[in-house]
């Protein structure tokens, strides 16, 4: 069971700017946005997400997931940028300073590549200002914040563990024994 509250605006144009409202002709109808309560979920906790070896690191994704279900943009952002400083500090094994500093010791290191990097560079910047300056962070754009750090951490974090462990459990190739020169021409 759920409750929906109904808000309407006659000029969105007016009320929402930022968002682009009023350019079409049907934006003169109005504009109804619906909340819900409680919250409505929209993104799924990742498959993964209990595979994660660091608590603190699980915790936080677990809460921020439901920040963003229970439409809660700024503290999901604010909470996105939390789980890249955790990350940032598992994989450094320290911590490396500013979100640049880190962005760039990452880069150095091997874990991200330079196009991960610009990448990372939004997310950090988009959950500074939530957390800094209250920015209410657009839906479409905590989706792809959201996008961007699940992959970093399968792929950092979960993939690279996970490849460990078949490595071990691949069996090795059988060596081959080189014939001599002599066993290939036929000679005794």
């Amino acid at each position: 069971m759920s409750v929906r509250r109904e808000d309407f605006c006659s000029d969105p144009a007016t009320v929402y700017p930022e968002e682009g409202w009023g350019r079409d002709v049907d934006d003169s109808e109005g504009r109804t946005v619906y909340d819900y309560w409680p919250g409505v979920m929209t993104r799924k906790l990742p498959e993964w997400l209990w595979e994660i070896k660091n608590k603190t690191m699980a915790d936080t994704l677990a809460q921020t997931y439901k920040a963003f279900n229970d439409n809660m943009p700024i503290l999901a952002a604010a909470g996105t940028r939390i789980i890249f400083d955790l990350l940032a500090e598992q994989l450094l094994q320290r911590d490396a300073g500013s979100f640049e500093d880190k962005l760039d010791a990452l880069f150095v290191d091997g874990h991200i590549s330079k196009r991960q990097k610009e990448s990372l560079r939004a997310v950090v910047d988009a959950g500074s200002a939530a957390q800094h300056r209250a920015y209410k962070v657009p839906h479409y754009d905590l989706i792809l914040i959201f996008s961007v750090l699940e992959s970093l951490i399968h792929q950092t974090v979960l993939a690279e563990e996970k490849v460990e462990g078949m490595r071990q459990r691949t069996p090795a190739r059988k060596k081959r024994i080189k014939a001599k020169k002599s066993e290939k021409a036929g000679l005794p």
